[in-house]
């Protein structure tokens, strides 16, 4: 294949959109034609560092005839809006979590999609960690038994807020949407959920989630519980599976994955594992505070070797040859139309003081 075949749209260009760009024109196969959106001067800066077209809106940016695909990276609350326009432009489209805010949103995507023949492939970069994946083949050998008590910690302490769009719920939604990789995560390595009971409080800042605890039921019997937020002066970022023989434990903080059997010695292995990769997760997450990127500032290496993987498998899938089972829950929008309907039933959940059935 040479250079530049699959011509690529980059829509939003702060700190994920422009890691995506510069990856992408790292591919042989990818050649990134023009970017659009971010705030400031993001978008010129970027097209000028890629040496690409820069184009004022979205519609001009699908409306190119040199851009076959288009990678996503808005903010939560236009990705609904960006992915329907790609896809009725016959444009590929490679869309960030959260799928959108809604499962209205999501069923606009997926008939959009449908209709147009288009590719969609979620951005769920966890699920190109090693360990995760190395976690992900024991549950399906019954390495821990039958999984039934799952839980995710992703917390952490901020005295004000950050002050980007990851902060208003109105454009991400709150932290169930922006950290909505970890319902997945449950999702995959457990089954379908089926109803949630949160409760929430902001104590500091009305539009922020200070705390955010869910308990979860799922479709095989199995429970879970969430908890997220930034008014957690002690943070954790985990997520624990306990099964009838054995348990595991995703830990950010020191980048591992710790495995337990009934009758043996526990074992551990790397979240990644490129050594780099590992040290920058750990060094990141062991800081204080929430762990946002910034337009300007270049990914960890732990982000990049995720979103180098998962974009190259776009690719494969665009350009015909790729169809390996580590993407085909990437490339069903309804494992990304149902994690999105959790969080939608935890946050109605919240505001109605009592347990909700999550959308099917």
């Amino acid at each position: 294949m040479t250079r530049g075949d699959i011509g690529i749209g980059i829509l939003g260009c702060g700190f994920v959109g422009a890691a995506h760009a510069r990856a992408l024109q790292q591919l042989p196969a990818a050649s990134v034609r023009a970017v659009a959106g971010g705030t400031g001067t993001s978008a010129h800066a970027l097209a000028v560092e890629l040496a690409c077209a820069s184009e004022d809106t979205a519609v001009a940016l699908v409306s190119r005839e040199d851009v076959h695909a288009v990678v996503i990276a808005t903010p939560s609350n236009l990705h609904a809006e960006h992915a329907v326009l790609a896809a009725t432009h016959g444009k590929h489209v490679f869309l960030e979590m959260p799928m959108a805010l809604s499962v209205r949103e999501c069923d606009a995507i997926i008939d959009t999609v449908q209709r147009s023949g288009t590719i969609l492939m979620l951005g769920a970069m966890l699920h190109y960690y090693d360990g995760i994946r190395k976690a992900k083949r024991a549950v399906e050998r019954g390495a821990i038994g039958q999984p039934y008590i799952a839980s995710v910690a992703h917390t952490s302490w901020a005295s004000r807020p950050v002050g980007t769009w990851k902060d208003r719920r109105a454009s991400s939604g709150g932290h169930l949407f922006h950290h909505i990789h970890e319902i997945d995560l449950l999702r995959w390595f457990v089954g379908d959920i089926t109803s949630v009971f949160a409760r929430e409080r902001s104590f500091a800042d009305p539009e922020r989630d200070d705390a955010l605890l869910a308990t979860l039921e799922f479709e095989n019997g199995a429970v879970g519980i969430l908890e997220h937020g930034q008014g957690f002066r002690i943070g954790e970022r985990m997520i624990t599976i306990n099964g009838s023989h054995g348990a595991l434990r995703i830990n950010h903080r020191d980048a591992s994955v710790l495995f337990r059997r009934e009758g043996e010695a526990d074992t551990t292995a790397p979240l990644l594992d490129d050594a780099e990769a590992n040290r920058s997760m750990t060094d990141l997450f062991q800081r204080p505070g929430p762990a946002y990127g910034k337009p300007g500032l270049r990914p960890w290496p732990f982000l990049r070797h995720a979103f180098n993987q998962e974009l190259r498998d776009f690719l494969g899938v665009v350009d015909g040859g790729l169809r390996g089972d580590h993407v085909c829950w990437l490339l069903d929008p309804r494992q990304g139309r149902a994690a999105v309907a959790v969080a939608e039933a935890a946050v109605t959940s919240a505001h109605v003081h009592q347990p909700v059935q999550v959308v099917r």
